[in-house]
């Protein structure tokens, strides 16, 4: 590795081929070709597509999980010397002529399923560093091809800028046995439950039982039968991060027909009848129907703590299921009980009592500011989960 980042950045212009760019500083990275380095020229070939791919993205904005924030987004400016890093609405630039290390860090173990590399600038005054993760490649143990292409386009990239002093544009690479995750295995709880696992095998896990389910309204459903989903927030779907229940009865007098207004002019009664229901709705307290769904000491994997799991209450068809209610779980550090040598910490199952949402928006009256009756179409709660919940921090962070 230290070889291949040796041979092309000590990279310089061949004298006969005419500069016609209009910035001094900014590169049509396909050039990189016109530059004397000590490749031969198939092998400068292929660096060449590697630092024009990253470019291309870079340039749009990437996003790609940097230190504890998953979905950071990356851009390089228009003259790709500047990368600029974005989380919420919190913004740092960083030049890459500031660069002074990279240290390629790996999970030996193979416990958290990610690659790292970590940057480090310092400007004259202050020192910064960003960690980059990378998933590990499969078959590829120990190695990441993205990480590797990632640091070579930000060392050939670097080596461009006109300012870069000839005293300080050597960058000292290393390499490392342990991920920042593991050399802070030591830190308080809430450090490590931030830090994002990227393979499903090694997540935080969180294991769950429902109780029952209670109905407050009606649904829209034609099936005798309905399940529940559980789904964890990440961008792939594997084992782990999907779970879901066994097929329920759904009572009769719990399940309705489409919405449909009776056809023709509506008596008087027909309408005080029709506005009670939607008031009903739109306030209802009293379940009128219990579901005990048999799933009990379910376990997911989370990537990180807090983190929400998604959830559907769904009719069942062998064809087109249906989604008939949604809901949240918040899985928050409180929830987590630490059985990492030192970090002891032991807590009891959380109770908690999930609103189950409609999927489809129902017509109701609420009453407004002035306390008249204001009619209109939102989703509306038609039941409640009852559910408890843990997750666990083990050694190592598996």
């Amino acid at each position: 590795m230290e070889i291949l980042f040796g041979a092309c950045l000590n990279a310089e212009k061949e004298k006969t081929i005419l500069d016609q760019r209009p910035s001094e500083v900014q590169l049509n990275v396909f050039e990189y070709r016109n530059y004397r380095t000590a490749l031969e020229g198939p092998h400068q070939k292929f660096i060449e597509k590697i630092v024009n791919r990253w470019a291309a993205q870079l340039v749009k904005g990437k996003v790609m999980p940097v230190d504890t924030f998953p979905n950071a987004k990356v851009y390089l400016d228009q003259d790709l010397l500047t990368l600029t890093y974005v989380v919420d609405f919190n913004v740092q630039e960083f030049l890459l002529r500031d660069i002074v290390e990279m240290e390629f860090a790996s999970d030996d173990d193979g416990e958290l399923g990610q690659e790292e590399l970590i940057v480090k600038f310092f400007d004259g005054d202050e020192r910064g560093t960003l960690i980059f993760h990378f998933p590990r490649d499969r078959g590829h143990k120990g190695q990441s091809r993205e990480r590797l292409s990632f640091a070579l386009a930000l060392r050939i990239l670097r080596s461009r800028d006109p300012e870069l002093l000839n005293d300080s544009d050597s960058v000292t690479v290393k390499r490392t046995g342990d991920s920042a995750v593991n050399r802070s295995a030591h830190k308080p709880t809430e450090v490590v439950l931030q830090q994002v696992r990227f393979n499903a095998d090694h997540g935080i896990p969180v294991v769950f039982s429902v109780s029952d389910l209670r109905l407050f309204a009606p649904v829209p459903s034609t099936s005798r039968f309905s399940y529940l989903e559980f789904f964890v927030k990440y961008p792939s779907q594997e084992k782990y991060w999907y779970a879901k229940s066994p097929a329920e009865t759904l009572p009769e007098h719990a399940r309705k027909g489409p919405d449909e207004r009776p056809k023709g002019k509506q008596t008087e009664d027909t309408k005080d009848k029709e506005r009670e229901a939607m008031r009903a709705l739109a306030d209802a307290k009293e379940p009128i129907a219990q579901i005990k769904f048999n799933l009990k000491n379910v376990k997911l994997k989370v990537p990180s703590i807090p983190h929400v799991i998604f959830g559907r209450l769904m009719a069942k068809d062998d064809y087109f299921p249906t989604a008939l209610g949604t809901f949240e779980i918040l899985v928050d550090p409180s929830m987590v009980c630490d059985k990492r040598r030192g970090h002891e910490k032991q807590v009891q199952p959380a109770y908690k009592p999930i609103d189950v949402t409609s999927a489809q928006k129902e017509r109701v009256i609420d009453k407004d500011e002035a306390g008249q009756d204001n009619e209109h179409e939102r989703n509306i709660r038609v039941g409640r989960l009852h559910i408890r919940i843990i997750a666990y921090l083990t050694s190592e962070s598996k």
